[in-house]
């Protein structure tokens, strides 16, 4: 969503529910440590080390989306753009670009929301435990009955957001690298509102205040699922990691942060908001933006076809949560299969409309890549982005 304050700036919102277009207790990332009031949520009160694990989880989250930070100022040297990054120590879901100064030489700070890191917690818990045990428990949980595991709370992902953990300390890939990994695509997501000019950008005669302002969502929604990939993969050439293991399991894990990342949509915003497509359509942006990284780094391994591997697994969480909440849009809805319908039409059709002044525009890590997917506007059979999420 889009306002604009005293100065004619355009202050941007990730999501259209939480605070609002202001933070309302901001911090700088090295009193993470101090940050306490994000964890005012519900839980259940026979889980005192629920705390101890979201915790856990925000520290490493906070120490990864310092590393990306600096991953993405490293290459603004020179480029007149300055980026500064906040915590908005909140129990609310919530992230934010917000322009500070004009061209040519503009400055933003982005906030994220602490309040993210319970939800991502909860659902990222569950996802990684399906993936490995199945989905009994998560089924005993949503329906909170009885069970040889003794009476348990209905875990849900808004109004008891982490509910009864089992943790998995013990794995590379576990619960708090998941959350970071989730945090990181909404972060991305920020730093695409600011490194596309999507302050600068103004609609277009004839095209309404709300599909602009949707393309523009949709734009920063790809961006984020290329900077992620591009940054990651980054970080394996640098430690001569790049192989088939490695790769597979950057594919497993952006399956997962863009499974919770649209579970968190699904729950904690206003799916009845024209100002974002619907969170299915959303992770598809991410996942083709993902894809063109990829491209660019030369990897003979089928982005496509891992990361399908990885997402089949995950095909059962949508129909269950469709079945235990009521707001769930599942996959084949068709109010989805409609979104979609209206992205390619329209949105897609917007984003490249402003894509010649977006590049007057771009900067650092983005510069480029939306130059690969204009290629792309009839994808050839080698790269079908709309084959993600198969389920056969």
């Amino acid at each position: 969503m889009q306002t604009e304050n005293d100065e004619g700036l355009l202050t941007l919102s990730a999501l259209s529910d939480g605070i609002g277009n202001r933070p309302q207790n901001p911090m700088s990332l090295e009193y993470a440590h101090e940050a306490k009031a994000y964890l005012g949520y519900n839980r259940p009160a026979k889980e005192p080390d629920s705390q101890n694990i979201v915790l856990h989880a925000a520290h490493h989250t906070v120490a990864e989306m310092q590393k990306a930070f600096e991953w993405v100022n490293n290459q603004l040297n020179y480029t007149g753009i300055t980026l500064d990054l906040k915590l908005d120590d909140t129990p609310f879901f919530f992230a934010q670009c917000q322009p500070t100064s004009r061209e040519p030489n503009p400055a933003f700070t982005i906030y994220i929301g602490l309040g993210c890191i319970p939800a991502f917690v909860g659902i990222t818990n569950r996802i990684l435990h399906m993936q490995n045990s199945g989905p009994l428990m998560l089924e005993i949980e949503m329906q909170g009955r009885l069970s040889i595991f003794g009476p348990m709370e209905k875990w849900h992902p808004n109004s008891n957001p982490v509910g009864v953990l089992i943790y998995d300390y013990v794995r590379d890939r576990n619960t708090s690298t998941s959350t970071a990994d989730t945090t990181l695509l909404l972060f991305f997501h920020e730093v695409a509102h600011a490194l596309r000019g999507h302050a600068w950008i103004k609609a277009r005669n004839g095209v309404s205040t709300v599909n602009h302002t949707r393309a523009k969502e949709s734009d920063a929604d790809w961006c984020a699922g290329y900077l992620f990939v591009k940054h990651e993969l980054a970080k394996l050439i640098l430690a001569n990691g790049l192989n088939v293991e490695n790769l597979s399991d950057l594919c497993d894990r952006l399956a997962v942060a863009s499974a919770s990342l649209n579970c968190a949509f699904q729950v904690k915003s206003d799916l009845s908001s024209e100002y974002y497509h619907l969170p299915h359509t959303r992770a598809m942006d991410n996942l083709s933006g993902a894809g063109i990284a990829w491209r660019e780094f030369n990897i003979s391994a089928s982005f496509v076809d891992l990361f399908n591997n990885a997402y089949n697994q995950l095909t059962l969480l949508d129909r269950m949560l469709s079945q235990r909440l009521e707001q769930w849009i599942a996959r084949d809805d068709p109010r989805n299969i409609a979104d979609e319908a209206e992205k390619e039409r329209v949105t897609d059709s917007i984003v490249r409309g402003f894509h010649e002044e977006a590049l007057q525009f771009e900067r650092g890590p983005i510069k480029g890549a939306r130059i690969a997917w204009e290629s792309l506007a009839h994808p050839t059979p080698n790269y079908r982005p709309r084959s993600f999420y198969r389920t056969s």
